[in-house]
């Protein structure tokens, strides 16, 4: 009997091997890797000893992975704040973004601990701010992916109810409900 097998090898010590055997209908598949073969993976917001490291802050208001920032008018005001190696930061970018488009590449200029700008939405609409980090070895580190939001709601027909508004007329039914009730009896 045959045997027909398949070893592939992906480098970085990771291997799948398949082995089939020919009239048993027995099929065999191995998947193994070295972990210290493996790359270091970094994760949005995470660096290493070495790299610098800091937040960012939209209009005093700290910009964290799960932030949304609403605002009233178009000027935004851009921080960021080193924690750490600051001294290896060569440039701090906000790059904004409307409908998938590259619209804006803002360059933060340093003032005292931190880097700072102002930068003015061009319309009303919902926009992405991705901050960068760049730094004296390596590669920009990726600081801030956020969600800022002016003005109307996209499709501008003002249906965008603040939850307050919502509440207060739910307030206003209940309340008229009991009266009403109260008035029967």
């Amino acid at each position: 009997m045959g045997k027909n097998s398949l070893n592939v090898s992906l480098g970085a010590g990771i291997e799948f091997e398949r082995q089939r055997e020919d009239g048993s209908g027995e099929a065999r598949s191995n998947f193994s890797f070295e972990e210290n073969k493996m790359a270091e993976t970094i994760t949005y917001g995470r660096t290493p000893h070495e790299e610098p490291d800091g937040y960012f802050r939209i209009n005093g208001k700290d910009a964290t992975e799960t932030s949304y920032h609403l605002v009233f008018n178009s000027q935004l005001s851009l921080e960021f704040v080193p924690t750490k190696n600051a001294d290896k930061i060569t440039a701090v970018k906000v790059e904004v973004w409307k409908d998938n488009s590259l619209k804006n590449t803002v360059t933060l200029t340093q003032s005292g601990s931190s880097y700072t700008a102002t930068y003015n939405l061009p319309s009303y609409g919902t926009y992405v701010l991705k901050g960068k980090i760049e730094w004296t070895e390596g590669s920009a580190i990726p600081k801030m992916n956020i969600f800022v939001s002016w003005g109307e709601d996209e499709d501008g027909d003002g249906d965008n109810y603040d939850v307050n508004q919502i509440l207060g007329v739910g307030f206003i039914i209940a309340g008229g409900a009991i009266l009403l009730t109260e008035k029967k009896r």
